[in-house]
């Protein structure tokens, strides 16, 4: 597995105006207060909207959260 800090996207995309990442492969966000939710669809990362959306496996979004309530993902 591999481990990506979203504070190093975060400085990126200002630079890259508003874009968004789509990481399609299975994920886990870890949220500020330790919890993990696991996002098998993948993730899309808005930085128009400043929200990370995490999709089941059919594409359907199973959490939308803001940035800010973000301390981590990994990529499975």
């Amino acid at each position: 597995m591999r481990k990506i800090a979203l504070s190093t996207l975060f400085l990126m995309l200002p630079i890259l105006a508003a874009c968004s990442y789509y990481e399609k492969r299975p994920s886990t966000i870890t949220l500020n207060d330790g919890k993990e939710i696991v996002c098998p669809g993948g993730l899309l990362f808005n930085s128009e909207s400043e929200r990370v959306a995490c999709y089941n496996e059919g594409g359907k979004v199973l959490l939308i959260v803001g940035w800010e309530n973000v301390k981590g993902y990994t990529v499975e």
